[in-house]
């Protein structure tokens, strides 16, 4: 049999954080710093899904021979599922809104206003059950792709299913256009 069990395994939890463009990204499995903030609770069934599109054009010579098929316009996006309605979440759904907290996470009050898009540093944070993690953090930065919807439903949880848009960053000495930093090992 081909393969190595070791190399398969499940996802025990999984975090999403946010950050200012300022934030710096912590090295390898190193604790966050105190400019990143969770989002809370996530639905695991949904998990982290990864999209990515490109438009593609086939070229063709004389007689129907395929020569090259060309990709532009490459996109990376990243979906999660949040079940908390918390200020982090607040302020990345209605951005620009402004709450006041109240004494518990789900009281508050202000102004919701038509929200804006706003550039910010994500990371996405998986780990199996032996304590190994998986990291991705944006190299450059995140916008909301489209605006999260929200469900409150009697039978389920409260939750908004968030899409983001990953810019990449273009580096000089590599000549490539990088998405994220990645790290996957024991926490530091």
């Amino acid at each position: 049999m081909a393969g190595n069990t070791a190399n398969a395994g499940s996802w025990a939890m999984g975090d999403v954080l946010i950050a200012p463009l300022t934030a710096i990204n912590p090295a390898k499995g190193a604790a966050f710093g105190i400019d990143w903030k969770f989002v809370g609770l996530l639905d695991g069934g949904q998990g982290f899904e990864e999209g990515r599109d490109s438009d593609s054009k086939k070229h063709f010579a004389w007689g129907g021979v395929l020569v090259e098929v060309s990709d532009s316009k490459y996109e990376q996006t990243a979906t999660f599922t949040a079940l908390e309605n918390n200020p982090v979440i607040r302020q990345l759904v209605y951005p620009g809104s402004t709450f006041t907290e109240g004494v518990k996470g789900n009281q508050y009050e202000g102004v919701e206003v038509v929200p804006t898009k706003e550039k910010f540093k994500i990371a996405f944070q998986t780990q199996r059950s032996d304590g190994t993690i998986e990291r991705k953090i944006t190299k450059n930065y995140a916008t909301l792709s489209g605006w999260p919807s929200k469900s409150k439903t009697e039978d389920d949880l409260e939750s908004v299913k968030v899409e983001v848009a990953i810019f990449p960053l273009y580096n000089d000495a590599t000549g490539k256009y990088e998405l994220y930093d990645v790290y996957a090992g024991p926490k530091a």
